[in-house]
């Protein structure tokens, strides 16, 4: 008689860090900044990794690692050097409109909850079902991010992200860097993306 044999696990999935070699042209982000911020995320996709190749590790601790290594991808993503202009229509654009008086609104709730003191994400995300935009912080980015809503823009304010180049009391310079150098058409990319 044949012993059952154990059902084989599929090979885990091995995610791979992006290249994002635009970030060198970035203002306000020293060269060593954006290095330590890549060596960061670098680690999460290695653990993240290892986590899904150990059939006995704590997988509590996966949402914090995939998060962290999603949430760092969208923030380097987002960036671009010269950046055109928020667009005034589109998906994005009539979110927002539906979701706050007008776009310097908006921006100002944003700005306002990145002054905040404290260290985490602000994360604007959007509703596919009402096409409402939220700011959200998120202090520990496995917790915290609304569900049922699509992360469109992502502000890291870990310590990591800016203190090397801005003082505690500039963070708001850092937040302005970011914004003013956001690729708003890959915001509105992400306004497309729907949840299945």
């Amino acid at each position: 008689m044949n012993a059952v044999q154990p059902l084989a696990r599929p090979a885990p999935v091995q995610y791979q860090p992006r290249a994002f070699g635009h970030l060198w042209n970035i203002e306000g982000l020293s060269r060593e900044a954006i290095e330590l911020h890549l060596e960061i995320y670098r680690g999460y996709v290695s653990n993240v990794n290892q986590l899904l190749a150990d059939c006995h590790a704590d997988m509590r601790r996966f949402a914090f690692e995939y998060n962290g290594m999603i949430l760092h991808e969208q923030f380097f993503e987002q960036f671009r050097a010269k950046p055109r202009a928020l667009p005034r229509q589109g998906k994005f654009a009539k979110a927002l409109g539906q979701s706050f008086a007008s776009v310097e609104s908006w921006k100002e709730d944003l700005r306002e909850l990145a002054r905040m003191r404290g260290v985490g994400w602000v994360v604007c995300t959007r509703d596919d079902g009402t096409n409402r935009i939220f700011n959200t912080w998120v202090e520990l980015h496995h917790l915290g991010l609304p569900a049922g809503t699509n992360p469109v823009l992502v502000i890291d304010l870990w310590e990591h992200a800016w203190l090397k180049d801005y003082s505690p009391s500039a963070r708001k310079d850092y937040v302005e860097a970011v914004l003013g150098q956001t690729d708003w058409q890959i915001i509105e990319r992400r306004c497309w993306t729907r949840r299945s």
